[in-house]
């Protein structure tokens, strides 16, 4: 090599370290317009990248999490949700990389059993740390094989012929749900919180069926122990940062603080779900409960259900083991009471059947579901006030997809909510907005069971709710059991609040409870 061309090199090499020099000169000298110049570049970029920038949605979601952040502070996701698809249509961006579908077609590639989608990096963000690891369960865990070993592990427990051999300890709970609903109200003369009031029955009825314990919810008409409330953290936890996950590992799920013993004794779901556990291994008892399933099932053969896997499945129970029950019983109350023509069918229904003798006291599942209008309004009530507010954030797999004729990346998080896809005009007509019990009935059998496949309430497909059939047996029954036993209405005509985050939890009403033949 000639001296002249190490030259040159040396000479360009010079120019381009000055360049460089005079580059962090001027950074140095203007940070904060760096800074910005970054931001910026990098909130275009995202706006603009391949793969979501064709989507319509919200301005602010296109680039930040801001849009979903503001709309889960707000408490209000599942309208936020409905409106941005009436605005924008069946497909809308609503993040950098979050998108939202309106449709079946897209439920079913979602969720279906083709393709099965892993979850998003927003589940793991509710498991609990156990002998200083985080806690997969059956509805954290983002391995769809891991997810299906546990499923092959308890769905036995949860079947629905197991579920009903438990019927009886439902019937107790309701007897006593009745009572202190008689007591309370002193006769009807005081209205009650009946959102409350649902969740403690539904929380009796998990201790019964799972623990063969009575957790004295109704008898003590209160949260005991805060088990709700510390439920309500949890939950508010996830729905907040589940918007923005990586900070969840600066925060509860830093995995230093996984080391620190104590950290797991602050769980208190966690914490009522092992005591539940060692209970049971110190003195067994002979029902059949889900919890004596599930140990069943690890005696025969440890390596298909640990007992790590058991706690984990457990305190998923308390934790999910109420709210869907109780949110979807209160939705039941407050819509009969506002549209009192639907009220007074399913009336007649439960007087007819009790006259005819079609209804045992109290009524067992299997009469209950025979019951047109019983289900009619239930699945109503599921239908116009699902629980969860959220879509249910999947990841697409490798290979991308392609929805509404937009191709969706790899990676990309894509979901539907049950609130949008409930209000979707051409499977559920063109009234979705109003409480109407007929439109389960009427029409013909394929316009029916298209709107069974489309209710969202429980998920969809191989990873949809286990614990349905527990939550299934107490709505029939018991809706059927209130309004034989009461006629109930609302303490005032003014609108309750939803509290529409993971959960949508109402609030701000009161109801009497007015008891028949006193």
């Amino acid at each position: 090599m000639s001296n002249s061309t190490i030259a040159g090199g040396t000479h360009r090499l010079t120019e381009r370290l000055g360049l460089l020099e005079l580059g962090w000169d001027w950074v140095q000298l203007h940070p904060w317009t760096t800074v910005l110049t970054v931001v910026l570049t990098n909130l275009v970029w995202t706006k603009y990248r391949s793969g979501l920038r064709q989507i319509p949605g919200p301005f602010l979601a296109s680039f930040s999490n801001l849009w979903k952040l503001r709309a889960t502070w707000k408490q209000n996701m599942h309208r936020e949700n409905v409106r941005v698809h009436e605005d924008y249509g069946p497909i809308v961006r609503i993040g950098p990389n979050h998108v939202s579908v309106a449709d079946p077609e897209s439920m079913q590639t979602i969720y279906g059993v083709k393709n099965v989608f892993p979850k998003s990096a927003f589940y793991p963000l509710a498991e609990a740390v156990y002998r200083g690891k985080f806690l997969p369960t059956l509805f954290t865990t983002q391995s769809n094989d891991y997810h299906a070993r546990l499923k092959r592990g308890s769905a036995r427990a949860f079947a629905m012929d197991v579920v009903v051999g438990l019927e009886e300890y439902c019937d107790k709970c309701i007897s006593v749900l009745l009572r202190r609903l008689r007591d309370v109200s002193e006769d009807g003369n005081k209205p009650l919180d009946p959102v409350a009031w649902m969740q403690y029955f539904a929380f009796d009825v998990l201790g019964e069926i799972n623990f063969s314990k009575d957790l004295g919810f109704l008898e003590a008409g209160s949260d005991k122990d805060g088990i709700i409330a510390a439920i309500g953290g949890i939950l508010t936890y996830v729905s907040l940062i589940g918007q923005i996950p990586y900070a969840h590992k600066f925060l509860l799920g830093n995995p230093l603080l996984a080391k620190i013993p104590a950290v797991e004794k602050t769980n208190q779901v966690l914490q009522f779900s092992l005591a539940q556990v060692e209970e049971r291994q110190r003195n067994p008892v002979p029902r059949k409960d889900i919890l004596n399933q599930l140990l069943a099932t690890h005696e025969s053969d440890p390596s298909v259900l640990t007992m790590s896997e058991i706690i984990a499945i457990t305190t998923t129970n308390v934790i999910a083991g109420s709210d869907t029950t109780a949110i979807s019983l209160s939705s039941v109350i407050y819509h009969l009471s506002k549209y009192p023509e639907a009220r007074r069918k399913l009336e007649d229904e439960i007087a007819e059947a009790v006259r005819e003798g079609r209804a045992s006291n109290p009524i067992t599942y299997a009469e209950a579901i025979k019951l047109p209008y019983l289900t009619a309004v239930i699945n109503e009530a599921m239908r116009v006030h699902p629980a969860t507010g959220f879509i249910l954030e999947r990841l697409v797999p490798r290979g991308g997809v392609t929805l509404h004729g937009v191709y969706l990346p790899e990676g990309t998080v894509v979901g539907v909510n049950a609130w949008v896809l409930h209000r979707n005009k051409d499977v559920f007509g063109e009234d979705v907005h109003s409480f109407r019990p007929e439109r389960w009935i009427e029409g013909d059998e394929a316009k029916i069971k298209e709107m069974k496949r489309n209710l969202f309430t429980f998920g969809y497909g191989p990873r949809s709710c286990i614990g349905k059939n527990i939550s299934i047996l107490e709505m029939w029954k018991v809706a059927f059991e209130l309004y034989r036993n009461f006629d109930i209405s609302l303490a005032s005509d003014k609108e309750w609040t939803v509290n529409g985050n993971w959960f949508t939890p109402q609030g701000n009403i009161k109801a009497i409870f007015k008891p028949k033949n006193k």
